[in-house]
This record gives structure tokens, sequence and C-alpha cells, in this order.
């Protein structure tokens, strides 16, 4: 079995995508996509755990309150992750691999807030299929709470989302 057939039959449902070897890239400046999730505490202990970052910034809500945050706080690239999912499972989707990806961390991002990210075309490389994205976190009171740029090498033989 391939990965792509071991995935849960409702992640899977919901990143439907075509193949054709003989479509060019089809993309235009300011084409984007976005998606929105929950980061719960649970999301933020998971990630401790995988990653090993077990800042007790993130984890211990004792220590957490003396901070000039006051209270836990989600790990950044938790925002990144969310940025490299859009791009390799939405838009562009299946053939973007991420070349590069900076981010700049604006406002904290507190347990059980709804985060959208956001990724807009800035620009197409016409010599290679390369596109630069600019990358926005938006929470629930539309704060802007993280931007970036991302640079994508996409394959040219696979159709982006129907959804974009």
């Amino acid at each position: 079995l391939t990965l792509v057939e071991d995935l849960d039959n409702d992640i899977l449902l919901n990143y439907q995508f075509l193949y054709k070897k003989e479509l060019p890239m089809n993309f235009k400046i300011g084409n984007s996509s976005s998606f929105s999730e929950v980061i719960t505490r649970e999301k933020i202990i998971e990630f401790a755990r995988v990653s090993g970052d077990t800042n007790p910034i993130h984890l211990d809500a004792e220590y957490a309150k003396t901070t000039r945050f006051k209270g836990c706080i989600a790990h950044g690239v938790i925002i990144d992750a969310m940025v490299s999912r859009v791009l390799g499972t939405i838009f562009p989707g299946r053939g973007a691999i991420l070349l590069s990806l900076s981010t700049k961390y604006l406002e904290p991002v507190y347990p059980d807030t709804v985060i959208t990210v956001k990724v807009t075309i800035l620009a197409i490389n016409e010599d290679k299929p390369i596109l630069t994205f600019k990358t926005e976190a938006i929470d629930q009171s539309d704060k802007l709470v993280a931007d970036g740029r991302a640079v994508v090498l996409f394959d040219e033989g696979y159709i982006p989302h129907p959804s974009v």
C-alpha cells in the first residue's frame, strides 16, 4: 500500500486530485486559497511531543502565567505546518514541494484560537515551475498573527485542487 492508500477515507475525500502530464502550469498571480483550524491545547501538546519542543511557555500553565503572555501559547511553527498543509494538499496541492518558508510571528496564539491560513501567489517563475506565495495567518478576531513568504516547486503534471 502507498501512503495515499493508507490515509483515512475522510481525509482522502477532501483532497481529490486529477493528473494529466500534458497540462502546463495553470496559475495566475493573485490566485489564493485558505484553510481554518482550531489550535487546541491537545494539538499544542501533540506538537510538543512530536517536535520535542517542550518549552514550558507552551505546556506549563503555572509558569506561563508569570510571563508577558499570561498563559500558554502555541508553537509558532504550528502555523508553518498549517501553511505546509495548504500548499501540499489544497493549493497548489499534489505535486507541490516547499523549497523555502519564512514567517514573522506577530502575535501570540493561545489555545482554542481559530486560525485561518491564507496563501496567495505573488510571483510565477516563467522559466521553471516555481511559485512564490504570500502567507498569512489570521485569528478569529481578524488579527494578523503571522505573515511571510513561501517558495514552491510545482510538478507541472498536476491540476490544482478544484476549490481554488
